[in-house]
């Protein structure tokens, strides 16, 4: 098999099943497709454009998926001496799959012929398609003549819905037809829209297909199934090719509508031994028939194929050569470019246009595993997707390190998207831009302007453009989302440490405006059979998408004032014993599995833990902002307010137990701040003075840090979440008021020990508190990982649905990446090198054995299956492949791993590279080196005087050089540098 692979997995249909996908990425300029495959047949299952509303291969979930890829996905028939067999079929010999990053290819053994199937999806083009190609090479000693057809039993025209084809697909049939099909391009659709509506509209777009064989010729193609498999439907055996050649079948009278088609093509060869036949095929959409039209002007032959294939492969190493990597280890360098563009998938590619900054290639991560979410990648050039809040901005945290010309863009977008009420919107939708008062996606600009100069004028429209922010409010507020964006101000200062006031005092940022009002806490509560439970939480309002301030004009204010009015939003809603924050939205933290948790009146400890570097790390910011901070009349009230409640409960608040003044007064000043936000009133600005306000929060952290230290468990370990069951209530006519709660502390989870780690100022804590968690059920000591949470029982149920998983699957007991890379990480910012360096090679997905692991370990998983499972045969196993926010916690550590913490150090007015590496002693070769590359564009080579563990502390950086300065490096220039240390 020729190209280049990151993993080869032998036998692959043996293996236990898998799903994996092609990345969809088609270049800047190119139509993406997406396609996702299993370790069965011919592996593809499903592919098509745009969502699951627009599939060429009907998207079926992974379960199913598993059981139909050997008949519904692509087949190959051969007829040889007159005998006929199916290639990648449960006879065939030597199956083996060969992953990279923008391809996969498969090859197999069968009646002496050797076939070899490579896909990928077309890059740089105006369809979006998937490319196939068949090559048939003889391994006998003998020449041999054979028939080949080969194709897909099932193509579902365009403007066949996911809907139909789950449920209404028999009658959906009457709007099938397939059009121009002696061309040898049949285009597949349905002749108007099938909604039942009053408006009927045409149908523009449609499907197609072609095949060309390795002289360049056009293929005749089968769009008829009943052609090929004549009565069996269940599509097992090719019974009109038992008795007609492929051109016999391609002859004959077709059905061209009220079918569901197909697309099939062949040829028939006499090989020489060692000779090949091959077929490539091309099946996409297209936005209309004339677009059609225009893209089959080119010369389809064997070189633009081969041409299309290598342009693939490099497109994928351009992505990536931000995080080339050469150590010792091959599969790890590898992991570590396809980790890098896993993340580009959920957060995007950063490219500078201009002055402007934009994220293509962002998705949701759905697919086949991930069966409950709908994906979306816009069928245009600059292709971009809906998103999570909290994925797209864990998914960007390192984005300024690998990419520093993205410097405050990612700040900027997430701070203004923060509420009045201290919450956000969850759905993040594509960015467009406002040309002349146009609103449009950067792909419609693209394809709007005419193709000579279109480049340059291009960038000149998108760098002179507003760049719009778009969101939704979609289903709810987690507690958790707020707490993200401290990250990429740390990853903003890390590259650019001299810019700290510019960042947060000279940086105005707008306000999102809430599309949902929290109910006050009286309004929220419900009595059930079971108590008094926490069930209505929200009410939609109507609201223009940005706040305005006082005098009508857009409210704005700097990153530095909205982190201040996030502290103390934050503060006020700390739980009943002033411990964890509340679960007010009525969504949960991190850990979305507990949504039972918020009717439970639930808190977080690890918001708690993140409110205390909130807080201090605006206190030590407040000098940088000239003495005032202005902030609304609301949110300056509720500081006095927060103020006055720690003042009068602040002996209550030393001790351990419950603080109902604290927390009474605490709810109605925040009940009081949002009310006048959402009414628009006290909106005018007041000014605070910022010394004050420092020394307030500065007070604020060390009270919470006091109250955390006070609610930890008797081995040391503290609590990630609590319960709380009111003990007694009051109704009224406005609501239910809960006087007394009693609370109930939950197992252990992991996410607890890994905000506490950001806390522990000493070495000596933290790795007291690594060896409390390694001695604790956490701890999975047969794979030698940790566990998400101490597995929850049936007796749970009311905490939400992880407690009905099976343990140690999903989020029940099982070894979730994602949390495990982020416990790792905090080790290795902690400074616990040894215990790093020893952890990640038991952890690490390039280290683990394939076989147990289940699939390519240059792949992340969203879990692992941990021992507490009942069936041992999964001990090991990931599940959910790929788009997990593990690849941004492992894109940090591998800056901290290669660069050290501050890379860009500023000492007394001037710029230097100050790098502090640790490198595990398994990652350096025999040569002494290894390269890594520092922010996106500078290869560095690391000298090592012998092969050991290096970590700051224990070695001398004796040498080091470097081509370009600091700031030459920072802002793109290319560069070498070169490091020796002993």
């Amino acid at each position: 098999m020729d190209g280049s692979f990151t993993a080869i997995i032998r036998d692959y249909n043996k293996k236990p099943a898998f799903s994996d996908f092609l990345p969809g990425i088609a270049g800047l300029f190119g139509t993406p497709a997406w396609c996702f495959f299993v370790n069965r047949g011919q592996c593809v299952a499903s592919f098509g454009t745009s969502d699951k509303d627009h599939a060429i291969m009907e998207f079926s979930p992974a379960h199913s998926s598993y059981q139909l890829a050997e008949t519904r996905g692509f087949r190959s028939f051969v007829k040889l001496d007159g005998e006929v067999f199916e290639l990648f079929s449960a006879d065939s010999e030597h199956m083996d799959m060969y992953l990279g990053l923008n391809s996969l290819g498969i090859s197999c053994l069968d009646h002496g012929l050797e076939a070899e199937v490579r896909y990928f999806t077309l890059p740089d083009a105006p369809v979006g398609a998937l490319v196939r190609r068949l090559k048939l090479t003889n391994r006998t000693d003998r020449a041999a003549r054979a028939e080949l057809l080969d194709g897909m039993p099932a193509l579902v025209p365009y403007g066949v819905s996911d809907w139909v084809l789950k449920n209404m697909v028999q009658t959906g049939r009457a709007w099938m037809e397939t059009q121009r099909l002696d061309s040898g391009v049949p285009r597949y659709r349905v002749r108007v829209s099938m909604e039942d509506s009053a408006r009927v509209t045409s149908v523009s777009g449609c499907a197609f297909a072609l095949s060309v064989d390795d002289r360049g010729d056009r293929l005749p193609a089968v769009a008829d199934p009943e052609t090929v498999f004549g009565c069996d439907t269940a599509l097992r055996r090719p019974l009109g090719f038992l008795e007609k050649s492929p051109a016999e079948i391609a002859g004959s009278v077709q059905a061209v509508q009220n079918t569901f088609p197909c697309f099939f093509s062949g040829l028939t060869r006499r090989l020489e031994p060692g000779e090949s036949a091959c077929i490539f095929t091309l099946i996409g959409h297209a936005e209309s028939d004339s677009a059609l039209d225009a893209f089959l002007t080119a010369d389809f032959g064997p070189d633009w194929f081969a041409e299309r294939l290598e342009r693939a492969e490099e497109l994928a190493r351009e992505l990536t050569d931000r995080a080339y990597t050469r150590t010792a280890d091959p599969a790890f360098d590898a992991y570590c470019r396809q980790s890098f563009l896993d993340n580009c998938l959920r957060g995007g590619w950063p490219v500078k246009l201009g002055s402007q900054v934009l994220h293509p290639f962002t998705r949701k991560h759905g697919d086949l595993e991930r069966d409950y979410n709908y994906f979306y990648l816009a069928p245009e050039p600059f292709s971009q997707g809906n998103g999570n809040f909290r994925d797209v901005n864990q998914n960007r945290r390192c984005d300024v390190s690998y990419s520093p010309f993205v410097e405050k863009d990612n700040v900027m977008t997430f701070c203004s998207l923060v509420q009045l009420d201290g919450y956000n919107p969850l759905q993040i939708n594509p960015e467009t831009l406002i040309v002349d008062g146009k609103e449009q996606s950067p792909g419609e600009l693209w394809k709007s302007l005419p193709e000579e100069g279109r480049n340059e004028r291009f960038k000149q429209l998108v760098s002179a453009a507003e760049k719009r922010v778009n969101a939704v409010f979609g289903e709810g507020y987690w507690s958790d989302h707020w707490t993200y964006t401290l990250d990429l101000i740390e990853d903003f200062l890390r590259i650019w440490p001299e810019r700290r006031r510019e960042l947060l005092c000279e940086t105005p940022v707008g306000w999102f405006s809430s599309k949902a009002r929290l109910l006050p806490r009286r309004m929220r509560c419900v009595e059930t059979e079971n108590g008094l439970r926490q069930y209505r939480y929200l009410e939609e309002r109507e609201a223009e998408d940005w706040e305005r301030a006082a005098d009508g004009s857009p409210l704005r204010s700097s990153v530095l004032e909205k982190l201040a009015a996030l502290c103390a939003l934050k503060f006020a809603a700390l739980d009943p014993y002033a411990v964890g924050v509340e679960m007010e939205g009525g969504k949960p933290g991190w850990y979305d599995a507990l949504n039972g948790l918020p009717g439970l009146f639930g808190s977080s400890v690890a918001e708690s833990c993140e409110l205390v570097r909130l807080l201090r790390f605006v206190s030590e910011s407040l000098p940088f902002a000239g003495g005032r901070l202005t902030v609304p009349k609301c949110q300056s009230r509720l500081i006095d307010r927060l103020s006055r409640a720690v003042g009068e409960n602040r002996g209550s608040l030393g001790a351990p137990g419950a603080q109902y003044g604290f927390w009474r007064a605490a709810c109605e000043a925040l009940e009081d701040c949002r009310e006048a936000s959402y009414a628009g009133k006290a909106m005018e600005p007041v000014q605070l003075d910022a010394a004050e306000l420092s020394a307030t929060f500065s007070d604020w952290a060390e009270l919470l840090a006091q109250r955390l230290e006070l609610s930890r468990r008797p081995d040391g370990l503290m609590p990630t979440y609590f319960s709380y069951e009111a003990e007694d209530w009051r109704v009224t006519e406005e609501g239910i008021e809960p006087l007394s709660f009693r609370q109930n502390a939950l197992p252990l989870f992991l996410e607890g020990p890994v905000h506490d780690l950001k806390l522990q100022g000493d070495p000596a804590s933290r790795l007291g508190m690594y060896e409390k968690v390694k001695s604790s059920t956490l701890y999975d000591a047969k794979l030698g990982m940790y566990r998400v949470n101490e597995a929850l029982d049936r007796s749970q149920l009311e905490l939400g649905r992880a407690a009905a998983f099976t343990p140690g699957w999903l989020e029940n007991g099982s070894v979730w990446l994602h949390m495990e890379y982020k416990y790792l990480l905090e080790l290795l910012k902690g400074g616990l090198y040894a215990e790093f360096f020893k952890e990640f090679r038991s952890c690490g997905v390039p280290f683990l054995d394939e076989t147990v692991y289940g699939r390519s370990t240059t792949e992340n998983v969203s879990f692992i299956v941990s021992s507490l499972n009942p069936d041992e045969r999964l001990h090991g196993r990931g599940f959910v492949a790929r788009l997990s926010g593990s690849t941004a916690e492992f894109l940090q550590m591998w800056q901290l791993m290669f660069f050290g913490p501050a890379p860009f150090a500023w000492r007394g007015g001037k710029l230097e590279l100050d790098l502090r590496p640790a490198i595990p002693e398994y990652l350096i070769d025999e040569t002494l080196t290894l390269e890594a590359t520092l922010a996106g564009t500078c290869r560095v080579r690391f000298h090592f005087a012998e092969k050991r563990d290096y970590f700051p502390g224990n070695y001398t950086v004796t040498r080091q050089t470097c081509d370009r300065t600091p700031d030459e490096i920072r802002r793109g220039a290319q560069a070498q540098a070169e490091l020796w240390m002993e």
